[in-house]
């Protein structure tokens, strides 16, 4: 029962703090960035309502179904990472702080796996940040060491977070 509960709050903390982060980042890059191509902010707005309205089933559910808070936020994380790297491949080009978004599921699979899933999530974001970066056409040493730096400190924090949550689930 204590993993069950663990789990929940993971799920909550997660809602608390990254999704309105994730959703203040697109929205503050759609405000102040006013080069964004209409269709483009069109697309980004409808992504954004389809990522809430899927957060807001998921928490439902899992209000539901307690005892599947690490299959559904397996789930989660993964659709999440599937739309907010949607949403960064189009927001990119204009708005460098949407890297963050791909921050958020390798954070989020800390608090549900181990440090293998955890390490793979975060493989997952470099190759589609390197593939950005590839396709930018910008093959600079300032451009890759950047790129490198992002990896590194997604790779680093959520190793970080998966550590602090095991210590969570073992108490």
């Amino acid at each position: 029962m204590r993993a069950t509960a663990t789990g929940l709050e993971f799920f909550k903390a997660l809602n608390l703090y990254f999704t309105p982060f994730a959703i203040f980042l697109i929205i503050l890059g759609l405000i102040v960035v006013p080069e964004i191509p209409r269709k483009i902010f069109n697309l980004t707005l409808a992504l954004v309502a389809l990522s809430l309205l899927f957060n807001i089933v998921a928490s439902s559910y899992l209000l539901d179904h307690p005892e599947s808070w690490q299959r559904s936020g397996y789930i989660r994380a993964w659709i999440n990472l599937a739309l907010n790297a949607a949403i960064f491949w189009i927001l990119a080009p204009f708005w460098g702080p949407a890297w963050l978004l791909l921050a958020i599921s390798p954070i989020a699979i800390a608090l549900y796996g181990d440090e293998k899933i955890t390490a793979t999530t975060t493989g997952v974001v470099a190759a589609l940040l390197i593939v950005n970066r590839l396709i930018d056409g910008n093959p600079s040493a300032k451009v890759w060491g950047e790129s490198i730096s992002q990896i590194g400190f997604i790779l680093l924090l959520s190793l970080f977070i998966n550590r602090i949550g095991r210590s969570v689930k073992i108490s």
